[in-house]
């Protein structure tokens, strides 16, 4: 008998991999097959629907494998796992959990004796967001004082708590018990030889000596914090049966920010304080500001490999700008200089809201001094030897990091709109062009720019621009219209006017005109 594989030889279409792609080829291997099948591919057909069971089948096997081969790129990888395991590969640590912070207000009745509120004292709020902030610094008041300002940050601190013993291998792993733990907050202690022994914090312990006490932590997709010890070549390995005790801090992130004024307003008594005076009283006047979740897995795909770029080494301009952006609170960097010796870094919040209290203090004590305070020590160990870094804000030397824009407009909206609600929705275009997270430091804002946002608001028939500059330009540039050049060192904004604590109750240097329209 003649050999006739050759002719009836099946040719598979791997490119089908969809429902309808499997279905149809398998129906038409069908038909070539068995010709007298002249049901195949009708509803009605059992075999048909066989075919459309192995279709199914392989329809969602090839949804899994797409989506395990897109897992192991940073650029499309959607589970939180698996970017984490990308960032262990180059090198970098996800910025963790930041605790926010609060302004409180202290007030003592007149008849109440000298009392002090010592520095981790726990207050707690009492509305719908339940959290609760330690003070930061101890507060003696004195009777009949009202107002007296208080720091407080989010978080509740846990101290001494037990790991586990050491088994003296290499790389050994222990997970804190709670979740939420603050960035940067733990501490790692073993009792050695009848002493405590305190271990160092390291970015990644290949970066420690073989003999040093180090530590590392990492944040896994679940929000439990892992910490890991050395192997004796990158830091020491913990001896055997030695209890490994850890002190950290955990709280709620970003929720803590949206807490309304007046409900931060519960003093916690301790054997510190011993009781509370009836007539003490605490309260917030504003929002906490700072309170951050761990890094989200996009910004994570925008930060891994600018970081894996530098190597945790500051050489170029770019490398201190990519460094700063991984501190904690930073929403946006600069830097700048001639020499390498001396380079100025300039920060922003990542709010772009002054905080209450004062910028140009240096005692660390607001939230802007506190971030100045973090960029130098995040930059010290990875600066050139010999360079000196000068880290400012936005909000130093008299706003000096901001380019103030005048922009006045004539909105003429069309027969049958509403003026006020038109010229309100304009208003909020423009604004959106110059809004905090839409711009960077020396970005340019056009003419064009505002003409497109204003007129796509529905509504309006034509625009005329009056007035637009930033505050560079001469100070007689009144009806002056021009694009706006945002000096590099600088961020262009409208320039809030701020009353009552943060309350933006109008923009200074944003004026539109409405005209026509319907009036009500």
């Amino acid at each position: 008998m003649a050999d006739d594989t050759s002719t009836n030889q099946i040719v598979l279409d791997y490119t089908s991999r969809d429902f309808d792609a499997t279905r149809a080829m398998l129906v038409g291997i069908g038909q070539g097959i068995f010709p007298e099948w002249i049901t195949l591919g009708e509803p009605g057909d059992f075999g048909t629907l066989l075919l459309e069971l192995f279709a199914h089948a392989s329809d969602v096997m090839h949804f899994y494998i797409d989506r395990v081969g897109s897992e192991a790129f940073l650029g499309t990888a959607q589970l939180r796992r698996s970017v984490l395991y990308i960032a262990d590969q180059f090198g970098y640590t996800p910025i963790g959990q930041q605790a926010a912070t609060a302004i409180l207000r202290v007030s003592l009745g007149a008849d109440e004796a000298i009392f002090t509120i010592p520095a981790g004292t726990r207050v707690s709020s009492s509305g719908e967001i339940q959290a609760t902030f330690e003070t930061d610094m101890d507060l003696t008041i004195f009777p009949g004082q009202l107002d007296i300002p208080l720091l407080a940050t989010e978080g509740l601190t846990v101290s001494g708590a037990s790991l586990g013993l050491s088994k003296g291998i290499p790389n050994a792993e222990f997970i804190l018990p709670d979740k939420g733990v603050i960035y940067r907050t733990v501490g790692i202690q073993t009792l050695e030889a009848g002493q405590l022994v305190d271990w160092s914090y390291v970015e990644n312990v290949v970066l420690a000596r073989p003999t040093q006490s180090a530590f590392s932590t990492y944040v896994d997709d679940e929000g439990f914090t892992h910490v890991i010890f050395g192997d004796n070549a990158a830091g020491r390995i913990p001896p055997t049966n030695v209890e490994i005790r850890a002190s950290y801090r955990f709280g709620i992130g970003a929720k803590a920010n949206e807490i309304p004024p007046g409900e931060i307003n519960t003093l916690e008594p301790s054997a510190l304080t011993g009781s509370i005076p009836a007539t003490l009283s605490v309260s917030n006047y504003d929002h906490p500001l700072g309170g951050a979740d761990p890094e989200s897995v996009e910004t994570m795909r925008f930060s891994i490999p600018r970081t894996s770029n530098t190597q945790h080494r500051a050489v170029t301009l770019n490398d201190y700008v990519s460094l700063t952006m991984q501190v904690p609170g930073i929403g946006k960097a600069i830097a700048y200089g001639e020499v390498y010796s001396s380079v100025n870094v300039r920060i922003a919040n990542n709010s772009g809201i002054l905080p209450d209290g004062d910028s140009d203090l240096t005692d660390g004590l607001t939230e802007m001094g506190r971030l100045r305070a973090l960029v130098s020590a995040s930059l010290e160990d990875k600066k050139l030897l010999g360079s000196h870094v000068f880290v400012e804000d936005v909000w130093q030397k008299d706003n000096q990091g901001w380019e103030d824009i005048v922009i006045s407009l004539d909105v003429h909206v069309v027969p049958g709109f509403n003026r006020a609600q038109t010229v309100d929705r304009v208003r909020t275009a423009v604004l959106a062009l110059v809004n905090f997270n839409a711009v960077d430091f020396g970005q340019r804002i056009s003419i064009g720019q505002v003409y497109r946002a204003a007129t796509g608001v529905e509504g309006v028939d034509y625009v005329v621009l009056t007035e637009m500059h930033g505050n560079t330009v001469e100070a007689n540039a009144a009806g002056l219209v021009s694009d706006v050049h945002t000096p590099r060192k600088k961020i262009p904004r409208i320039r809030p006017e701020i009353l009552d604590g943060n309350l933006v109750t109008q923009e200074q240097g944003l004026s539109v005109t409405g005209y026509g329209g319907l009036v009500t």
